[in-house]
């Protein structure tokens, strides 16, 4: 991760979308130049800077791991469908479904996803994958 990046990790959301909004006007440099991996490269530290803006929306007192802000993501809108993407989003990791796995297993939080979800929707094919009960076993 370059600096630009580590630097993303900490700050309230306003200051980390400043940053962020930095990076993408820099980007258009790089729109300007023949090769691809100095494109690709410039959009490293963006990623992160968006990952790091889905994080900092959950203040660090409330929720500092990606599990604590799923947790407190689904206690914020319980009995509510929540698309895969708003966890990818608020967790500000790849492996969001594992965590919401340990949040089911492990800790005992009624959470229905996948199958079960899609009968419930009476067949609808959408991209909503969770939905949070949010009552402990």
């Amino acid at each position: 991760m370059t600096s630009e990046g580590q630097n993303l990790k900490q700050g309230d959301p306003e200051a980390v979308r400043r940053k962020l909004e930095g990076l993408i006007r820099n980007f258009e440099a790089e729109l300007q130049s023949g090769e691809l991996r100095p494109k690709v490269l410039a959009l490293v530290p963006i990623f992160h800077g968006l990952r790091a803006l889905g994080k900092a929306l959950i203040p660090a007192e409330f929720a500092a791991a990606a599990r604590d802000r799923i947790l407190y993501y689904f206690q914020r809108y319980p009995q509510t469908i929540i698309n895969g993407d708003e966890l990818l989003v608020i967790s500000g990791i790849q492996e969001y479904a594992r965590r919401v796995r340990e949040l089911r297993v492990q800790f005992g939080w009624t959470i229905a996803s996948g199958v079960t979800i899609k009968e419930m929707r009476q067949g609808d094919r959408g991209s909503d994958l969770f939905i949070d009960i949010v009552k402990v076993i």
